[in-house]
């Protein structure tokens, strides 16, 4: 197995956007959609990075 620095630190740095996002933005658009939309990128990148390994 090999660990995959740009995938873990790509997966850090969306998690960090995400837990902002849902601390402090508290609005009718980018808390529902874009954390959504982070959700599943993070899921991806998880993902990825597990699968390479």
């Amino acid at each position: 197995m090999v660990f995959n620095k740009s995938y873990a630190a790509l997966t850090l740095i969306l998690f960090t956007v995400e837990v902002v996002i849902a601390l402090f933005v508290h609005d009718h658009i980018i808390r529902p959609y874009l954390g959504d939309v982070l959700v599943v990128t993070v899921s991806i990148e998880k993902f990825r990075e597990n699968k390479l390994q």
